[in-house]
């Protein structure tokens, strides 16, 4: 994790499936309480489902934004263009 006084980055790698949703979501959101911005950096992202992919969406939503996203997830997202 790397942090300055307005952003945390988040590195997330492996896989972003219903089963890891969640704790993701939930380490999200406490960043979010501390800081103004997020950012998830998923250029280690090897898979994601449509819990993850569900999740991206409404984290997008409220000051997160995707770092090096995958072309594949962008595609997935309908983003033209993600970090």
């Amino acid at each position: 994790m790397a942090e300055s006084p307005l952003l945390v980055v988040l590195r997330v790698e492996g896989s972003l499936v219903a089963d890891l949703v969640g704790l993701l979501e939930s380490e999200s959101r406490g960043v979010l309480a501390e800081s103004k911005w997020l950012g998830l950096e998923l250029s280690g992202v090897t898979n994601i489902d449509s819990t993850g992919l569900r999740m991206l969406r409404k984290l997008t939503r409220d000051r997160v934004t995707l770092i090096n996203c995958p072309l594949s997830i962008q595609a997935a997202l309908g983003k033209s263009q993600a970090g």
